[in-house]
């Protein structure tokens, strides 16, 4: 058998199991379905640490534009082995004729880091994109479940924290990410 149709019968097999679980073992059916490991606790701290401290960062900018968000997220994946991917999505801004949105993302493909704009070809406010919403709705950093992440083609799991201004009027600049790659399950 190849090893194509070895997968779609495993998966086969495990999704028609799945079915046959009683409703009250969700976390059970997650944990099987999900072909990833778990988030190593001492990365886990380091990369909520890094966060915090570029929206600071962040939050500190009289003038926040693409241009100087690639170059802290580029700084921010050399510094920081762990992680994988960064973005900061900008709160959109209404412009009269429509609203703007603009996400600057940075990931590692080798030895260089590629740069692009996640608002230029995706809606990162809708709701299948819940790394936004989420962290924007609790108003705090979230993590995302680890999975297996399709247009990255690997196991990860997502950290994102909201930024604010500063001051009196307090309002949401963005939404700042950091992706960490996870191994595949034992």
């Amino acid at each position: 058998m190849t090893s194509v149709k070895i997968t779609v019968l495993v998966l086969t097999w495990t999704l028609s199991w799945l079915t046959l679980l009683p409703a009250s073992r969700p976390a059970l059916a997650a944990e099987v379905a999900n072909p990833c490991g778990k988030l190593d606790a001492a990365v886990k701290k380091k990369v909520e640490w890094e966060v915090r401290t570029l929206a600071r960062k962040f939050t500190a900018q009289d003038r926040l534009g693409n241009e100087t968000v690639f170059a802290f997220l580029t700084n921010h994946l050399w510094k920081n082995s762990e992680i994988h991917g960064a973005a900061f999505a900008f709160a959109p801004v209404d412009n009269g004729r429509e609203e703007v949105k603009s996400a600057p993302y940075v990931q590692r493909n080798a030895d260089r880091i590629i740069q692009k704009d996640l608002g230029a070809s995706c809606d990162y406010t809708a709701p299948e994109h819940p790394w936004y919403g989420r962290a924007v709705r609790l108003g705090k950093p979230v993590w995302s479940t680890p999975g297996f992440d399709q247009a990255g083609g690997a196991c990860m799991a997502r950290h994102s924290m909201p930024v604010y201004s500063s001051g009196h009027d307090r309002r949401l600049i963005g939404v700042l990410t950091s992706d960490v790659l996870l191994p595949a399950a034992p």
